[in-house]
């Protein structure tokens, strides 16, 4: 399938826009868990180092 470069850029755009959303909505989800559960930051922590990357 052969784009445009205008039409390429775009969508590589709103693919950019989307992630970005994406990570936004999580983190948000992420800290208001948080804040309701209140779960202490040495757990968090824990996870975050025992979490492969």
């Amino acid at each position: 399938m052969i784009c445009h470069p205008k039409l390429k850029n775009q969508i590589d755009r709103d693919y950019i826009l989307v992630f970005w959303w994406g990570v936004a909505i999580a983190v948000m989800t992420l800290v208001m868990y948080g804040a309701i559960a209140q779960i202490p930051i040495e757990i968090a922590s824990t996870w975050v180092q025992s979490c492969p990357i």
